[in-house]
């Protein structure tokens, strides 16, 4: 398949499926602070799988893995093609197009089959042709990842997203104490943070029933400064491996706020290995929260959100 050459302005118009993605509210604050957390996992997998429910199992069964075969797109899609043109998928998401086309669009695998995902709007310059586009905050809900989202086209700035001339505000810092790039999103949320020489972006992870331990739970109490400061204390330091954290309001099933103070999510990530969050959670203490859209009580006001801590399968 030829070099990806040709801009993907040409996802066109043409985007056709509707692909919604509702924002959500999250964050307790009585998940526990494990910052500090440094045991050590026991790694007797034998005797763990023993305690394993084969009920669960049957009834969570595993998304298969995103098919990027030309033999997948041709059963995806209407479009008759002689062979399709993409950079490769990203999770469960591909931009692509018929080889012998200018046309592309996004699309999404839902465990069979791809589904095309609509832009938010079409732009129609003076001089060139028409391209769809997607707001920043669509792309996020989405969960596409970075090399996807560098294809598509900011509905903004008509440009690539993380070209340079996207909408974040970038700060720089060192009054509290460590050298760091702030990098904020439309919604005033931090999306990156650094310590020393590492760093980590904002992660956001679907909201499609996966399993994730929350080992601690970061209010913004003191500014973006101190807010900053703890975040890159807990993702980036001590136990256990693997944590990132997301912004406020990625799924319905994590408490935004509480008392007006955003609250950033740290967690590990176990997709559908519910047994493995459990685990995990005997070690390192914490909550485990499956990551779902639904019809929850803002709990802001409260200090322990019930209905979500119930949803602790472990």
């Amino acid at each position: 398949m030829r070099a990806f050459s040709r801009t993907v302005a040409s996802i066109l118009a043409v985007l056709t499926l509707a692909g919604g993605a509702t924002a959500c509210s999250r964050g307790n604050l009585d998940e526990p602070n494990m910052s500090s957390v440094s045991a050590t996992a026991d790694a007797d997998a034998n005797a763990d799988d023993k305690d394993k429910d084969d009920s669960d199992e049957k009834s969570e069964p595993k998304k298969a893995k995103a098919d990027c075969s030309d033999e997948a797109f041709d059963k995806s899609f209407d479009e008759s093609a002689f062979g399709w043109y993409h950079e490769g998928c990203e999770g469960d998401f591909v931009v692509v197009g018929p080889g012998s086309s200018d046309v592309y669009w996004l699309a999404q695998w839902d465990g069979s089959k791809w589904n095309k995902i609509k832009s938010d709007e079409v732009v129609e310059p003076k001089d060139g042709k028409a391209f769809g586009c997607f707001n920043e905050s669509t792309v996020n809900r989405l969960g596409v990842g970075p090399k996807i989202k560098s294809q598509l086209y900011s509905c903004e700035t008509h440009k690539h997203f993380g070209d340079g001339s996207g909408s974040k505000k970038k700060e720089s810092s060192d009054d509290g104490g460590y050298s760091y790039d702030r990098v904020k999103d439309d919604d005033g949320y931090i999306t990156n943070v650094g310590l020393g020489e590492a760093g980590q972006e904002a992660s956001y992870p679907a909201c499609d029933g996966r399993y994730i331990l929350i080992v601690d739970s970061i209010i913004a109490t003191g500014g973006d400064q101190d807010t900053f400061n703890r975040l890159a204390q807990g993702v980036l330091t001590g136990s256990p491996s693997g944590k990132e954290f997301t912004v406020p309001g990625q799924c319905d099933s994590l408490r935004k706020s509480v008392h007006g103070n955003d609250i950033y999510p740290i967690y590990v990530d176990f997709g559908s290995d519910k047994a493995a969050a459990c685990r995990a959670k005997s070690t390192y203490g914490g909550n485990v929260r499956p990551l779902i859209n639904g019809s929850f009580d803002d709990a802001s006001s409260q200090d322990v959100d019930d209905a979500r801590m119930a949803l602790d399968p472990c």
